[in-house]
């Protein structure tokens, strides 16, 4: 369960430091709405993580097409969440978003030194790509962040944050 319960809150954690929001949108909150498990046994590693994320859009409706978001430690991938269904951000808008995220798991070395920082809050080898791809209005874009250190990426309240799940969910 120790396991799972650090998946998820990775995968919180990363969210609330690299969702990106269409221009003139601010991601209010993210919360994990279900989880589903391979062939419906709890432990291990989820298979399917359902998000729920409130944004405030300003703008025009944006549509999210697919998206990732892939986590690495000490030079390895460890973990990867993929959206691969299509989510609408509705216009001039403050609404709840389901964002339905694949998990996978790299099973390396790394992925158990991985688990052990974020119980150490240690994120000093942890680094992070990502890619998503959508439109707002008539305008489509894909964009990709290189990888950069989770440090760089995710600031101090996020980390915070973080930690007080971590903590939360480890006792």
């Amino acid at each position: 369960m120790r396991r799972v319960a650090l998946v998820v809150i990775s995968l919180v954690a990363l969210l609330l430091g690299a969702c990106t929001a269409p221009q003139g949108s601010v991601v209010r909150g993210v919360e994990v709405a279900s989880v589903e498990w391979v062939d419906g046994q709890q432990g291990g590693v989820p298979e399917r993580v359902m998000l729920a994320v409130d944004i405030e859009n300003r703008g025009a409706a944006a549509f999210v097409r697919k998206g990732r978001i892939r986590i690495g430690y000490a030079g390895r991938r460890v973990l990867m969440f993929s959206l691969n269904e299509r989510i609408k951000i509705p216009r001039k808008s403050v609404s709840r978003v389901i964002v339905p995220l694949e998990v996978n798991m790299a099973h390396n070395s790394q992925a158990m030194a991985f688990r052990g920082a974020l119980l150490r809050h240690d994120i000093s080898q942890m680094e992070m790509d990502w890619e998503v791809t959508g439109r707002v209005g008539v305008i489509g874009a894909r964009i990709v962040q290189p990888t950069e250190p989770l440090s760089e990426v995710m600031s101090e309240p996020m980390l915070s944050t973080l930690w007080q799940i971590t903590d939360k969910m480890t006792r």
